[in-house]
């Protein structure tokens, strides 16, 4: 009974460093970007999806992937462009 107490504190305590680390990475993004910006409501309240230039509505995770994809491969000198 115990040790089952310990280990579920164990993971709760994991969850929430890792869920902290998720604000660090933003406060030094953004302190070395200025395009980067801290998130303006709590990680778990951002919306899902935004609406681009076309009025389509894109998930926000495939906009951040592709965001990171791009500046990978321009730290790298890939190409942007499938081939």
């Amino acid at each position: 009974m115990y040790a089952n107490r310990y280990d579920n504190e164990m993971k709760r305590l994991d969850y929430l460093a890792w869920r902290t680390g998720e604000y660090i990475i933003c406060s030094i993004g953004t302190a070395f970007n200025s395009q980067n910006s801290y998130p303006e409501h709590p990680v778990t309240m951002q919306p899902k999806v935004v609406v681009n230039e076309d009025g389509k509505e894109e998930p926000i995770d495939k906009i951040r992937f592709m965001q990171w994809a791009m500046a990978y491969n321009k730290k790298h000198g890939l190409s942007d462009k499938s081939e």
